[in-house]
């Protein structure tokens, strides 16, 4: 009877000491977490990026009559947008991004009849990027990721026999139109970039986009356009 009650106390100890060296190790591991938490956050930085843009899109148009160039044909349209990017910098050279983009855009096109078009391209990018320091207040920047947003049409023109310019009204008199105009574009850009300050850079970075999928809009231009930026960036 006696060494039942000592082995079922010492069970009891037994289980009781693994339960407290369970509940000490528990606690130090929040106390790690919960202190080292925003010491990550210090080593973390975050940044601002507003960029100027000026893209333009490629035609798949035949060869025309130079004549038509004459009459407003945009033969090689560059287009203004802008974008703002927050980014994420999980290093010192690495950052995760995300943000808004709008882009105008013109072109033209002969596939059916002599036709130009004005829209503007809304989306939201996610973006990693990768710096390369190579002196104290420059650096190469990697920028690659994906755009997925809406193309939205603002106007088409045909040019008639007397050199005159008037809209389409019935958009299904466009080759190829239909309400397919969502898009997702894969990205990649280089570009070098110089400090100006504490926590302020500027850059200049060409870019390169394709169009993964398909639109009614490729119809009459490439998948491929390209451009280049001027991006000022706020670092905190």
């Amino acid at each position: 009877m006696y060494i039942e009650n000592v082995n079922t106390k010492t069970i009891y100890f037994l289980r009781h000491f693994v339960i407290m060296k369970k509940r000490k190790k528990l606690y130090v591991l929040l106390t790690v977490l919960f202190f080292a938490a925003p010491l990550l956050g210090q080593g973390k930085k975050n940044s601002i990026k507003i960029s100027g843009i000026a893209a333009h899109y490629v035609s798949k148009k035949r060869s025309i009559d130079s004549k038509y160039k004459e009459l407003g044909y945009y033969s090689f349209p560059i287009d203004i947008g802008m974008g703002a990017t927050y980014f994420r910098f999980v290093n010192n050279n690495i950052g995760l991004g995300t943000g808004f983009n709008y882009q105008r855009g013109r072109q033209s096109s002969n596939i059916s009849g002599n036709q130009r078009f004005q829209f503007i391209e809304i989306s939201i990018p996610l973006l990693l990027q990768k710096n390369i320091s190579l002196t104290e207040k420059g650096s190469l920047v990697f920028t690659t990721g994906i755009y997925g947003g809406i193309m939205i049409l603002q106007g088409v023109q045909s040019v008639g026999s007397s050199g005159t310019w008037y809209e389409i009204e019935y958009l299904d008199r466009i080759e190829g139109y239909s309400d397919d105009t969502h898009f997702l574009d894969i990205y990649f850009d280089v570009g070098y970039a110089f400090q100006i300050g504490k926590k302020r850079e500027i850059a200049c970075s060409p870019f390169l986009k394709y169009r993964a999928n398909t639109t009614w809009f490729n119809t009459h231009i490439e998948k491929l356009h390209y451009g280049v930026k001027l991006i000022y960036t706020f670092n905190f």
